[in-house]
């Protein structure tokens, strides 16, 4: 691994036997070779017969990278579930921890729509009707004949689960792509029938839904990485922002839109502050400096700075005699020109959304020369330079980048 830095994913809870009850403790490690290409290995799963207390989960992460001789000056942070149980025990054993991005935003879109009554009782009478399918084979053969006479592909009922991340998304979409079927399919049978105010709800519900569900899915993908995340983040701001500018009159959930965009706004205030974010996205030449202020963007370069002149405490290469030498051939090649730019290309929904907000900020304006006075002027001289070189497309792979810069 680069630096000698592991970043792990340690989780519980998230798998259940059924039959049993029983919880699965996993640990799993992410990297970057030497040839900058991504790595990621399970390197436990055991079940978890004791309290989930944060005491015992502490002491179970101490001997779980034990195993594989992985010291704790090894690992660069920990990424977890928000569950306070976690929380605890990642402070016990002093490492720098994340919440897991995509399990906040679950949690904030949960709160949004458990808000508001007409969206509680469409969510049950929808999950009523699944489970009217789901038990009865009978009922599944008559709707499929139904489906048949419209010339509509067989498709079942989704259920919602809380457990399952966008689950509310996919049932309604696919109630609406068996709404005709299932229309006929209550006339002749004795279950709830989904009245018109209600598949407006579902409607809505789906339209505010979308931008998120393609964001879950970008950050849960295996290539997705943690300088993604500002800026997934602010793109979905924008999109409720959006959303809330729309006439209210005939929109039956816009006091859930404007709860999930407070809580979205509170939970994810702070990323800026945290460095492991800001400089992951600051060095990725897709994004750079496009969404901190001047201010926030001088900080971050400090960070930087503080990291390349501590390499004790960060694994930095600068220890190595050679250091300054390939780190001078580096800055030369900087020089070069490059091919890419941050335009949409062929893009569509959720990255075309992302691409747009990167074009509408102001032209990239050029970066001064540092003060010839700063102690660091050739490092601060090498951040320029990396600044003002165009951003690379959204597609491109930014490690592929750094492999050659």
């Amino acid at each position: 691994m680069i630096g000698n830095y592991d970043h792990m994913s340690f989780t519980s809870d998230i798998w259940t036997d059924t039959s049993s009850g029983a919880s699965l403790l996993s640990l799993t490690c992410h990297g970057i070779s030497d040839k900058f290409e991504r790595s990621s290995i399970v390197l436990k799963c055991e079940t978890f017969d004791d309290r989930h207390t944060g005491d015992i989960i502490a002491e179970k992460f101490k001997t779980m990278p034990a195993e594989w001789n992985i010291s704790t000056e090894k690992v660069h942070c920990i990424v977890r579930d928000e569950g306070s149980n976690m929380k605890r025990g990642m402070r016990l054993v002093l490492l720098d921890d994340l919440d897991c991005t995509v399990h906040k935003m679950q949690i904030a879109i949960r709160h949004g729509f458990q808000s508001q009554e007409n969206i509680k009782d469409v969510k049950e009478k929808c999950k009523k009707i699944s489970t009217h399918f789901n038990h009865s084979t009978i009922a599944q053969k008559q709707l499929e004949k139904i489906q048949d006479r419209l010339n509509q592909p067989h498709l079942k009922v989704f259920q919602d689960c809380e457990t399952r991340w966008n689950s509310t998304e996919y049932m309604f979409e696919r109630f609406t792509k068996i709404k005709d079927a299932l229309s006929l399919y209550t006339n002749d049978n004795k279950i709830e029938s989904i009245f018109p105010e209600e598949w407006k709800v579902i409607e809505c519900c789906l339209e505010l839904l979308k931008p998120f569900e393609e964001a879950t899915h970008e950050m849960s993908s295996s290539q997705a990485l943690i300088s993604s995340v500002i800026p997934i983040i602010q793109m979905l701001l924008k999109k409720l922002d959006d959303y809330l500018a729309k006439p209210t009159e005939t929109d039956p959930i816009q006091l859930a839109a404007s709860i999930l965009k407070t809580q979205f706004s509170a939970k994810f205030s702070s990323l800026e502050d945290s460095n492991l974010f800001a400089i992951a996205t600051y060095l990725d030449p897709r994004y750079k400096h496009k969404f901190f202020k001047p201010v926030t963007e001088e900080k971050i370069k400090d960070a930087i700075l503080k990291i390349v002149n501590d390499p004790v405490s960060t694994g930095s290469p600068e220890s190595s005699p050679s250091w300054e030498t390939s780190k001078r051939r580096r800055l030369e090649d900087a020089l070069d020109p490059e091919p890419g730019t941050s335009g949409m290309g062929n893009k569509s929904g959720f990255k075309s959304d992302l691409a747009m907000m990167l074009d509408s900020s102001s032209e990239d304006e050029g970066e001064g020369e540092p003060d010839d006075s700063s102690p660091d002027i050739f490092l601060r001289k090498e951040l320029v330079m990396y600044r003002n070189k165009k951003r690379l497309d959204l597609d491109e792979n930014p490690l592929n980048w750094w492999k050659v810069n």
